[in-house]
C-alpha cells in the first residue's frame, strides 16, 4: 500500500489496526510517497492500493473517490485571525503568510483566489512541506492553509483550525492497479481507511467552533 506520509499517519495506522485486531492472519505492507511526486512513483511502483488527493489521470490505474474535505486555515490559538469564523484570501494580506509549494493543489489555488481579488497574501516563510508549514504557524510565525489531514497529523499543540472561504475542496480517492482484481483483504481495508477518514474529518470540522 503507499499513501502520502501524513495520511499514514492520519488514517491508515489506524485503519490497519483495527483489521489487525479484528483478524490475526491480517497483513500489510505500508509505504509512503510524496503526492507532488505522483506522475512518477505511480509507473514505477508495485503495490495493491494506493490513496492519494485526486484527480490523476494514468491509463494503468483505476481511481474511486471515498471523501472530500475542504483546505483549513491552520495557526496558533493566539492568532488574531483565530477571532474569525472564517479566514478569505484577503486576511492572509494583513497577517505573515506561510506559503507551501508551488506545484501544490492549495498554494495554486490560494495563488489563482489571489490574482482574481486582486489581493496578495504576505508570505513571509516559504517550505515545501505542509506539515513544517503548520508546525511555523503552530509556534506564532503566522498562519498557512493545508489539508486539514495534514495539519492534524503535525502533532503540534496550540494549533487550531477555521474554514477557509471560498472552499478549496480535496478529493480523496483510492488508487488500484487496473490489470489485477481487487483482493478481500483490500476491499476490507479500504473501506476501514475510509470509514477512518471520514471520522478524522468529521472530528475536525467540529473544531471550527
Amino acid at each position: 500500500m503507499l499513501a502520502a506520509p501524513h495520511v499514514a499517519e492520519a488514517i491508515v495506522i489506524d485503519a490497519v489496526a483495527t483489521l489487525s485486531r479484528s483478524d490475526p492472519r491480517f497483513t500489510a505492507s505500508v509505504d509512503s510517497r510524496v503526492r507532488i511526486d505522483i506522475d512518477n512513483w505511480l509507473g514505477q511502483e508495485h503495490f495493491d492500493l494506493g490513496i492519494t488527493v485526486l484527480p490523476i489521470s494514468h491509463a494503468g490505474f483505476e481511481t474511486e473517490e471515498f471523501l472530500r474535505i475542504e483546505a483549513v486555515a491552520a495557526m496558533a490559538d493566539s492568532h488574531p485571525l483565530a477571532r474569525l469564523e472564517a479566514v478569505t484570501v484577503a486576511d492572509l494580506a494583513s497577517t505573515s503568510f506561510i506559503a507551501t509549494h508551488r506545484r501544490s493543489l492549495i498554494q495554486k489555488e490560494i495563488e489563482r483566489q489571489a490574482d482574481e481579488t486582486g489581493v496578495a497574501p504576505d508570505s513571509r516563510f516559504e517550505t515545501q512541506s505542509g506539515m513544517i508549514a503548520c508546525q511555523l504557524a503552530a509556534r506564532g510565525l503566522g498562519c498557512c492553509v493545508a489539508d486539514p489531514f495534514v495539519a492534524h497529523s503535525s502533532g503540534t499543540p496550540g494549533l487550531i483550525f477555521r474554514p477557509f472561504r471560498p472552499a478549496i475542496e480535496l478529493r480523496y480517492g483510492f488508487v488500484f492497479p487496473a490489470w489485477q482484481s481487487r483482493s478481500r483483504l483490500g476491499r476490507e481495508l479500504s473501506g476501514a481507511i475510509a470509514e477512518r477518514a471520514k471520522a478524522l474529518w468529521g472530528t475536525i470540522r467540529t473544531s471550527f467552533g
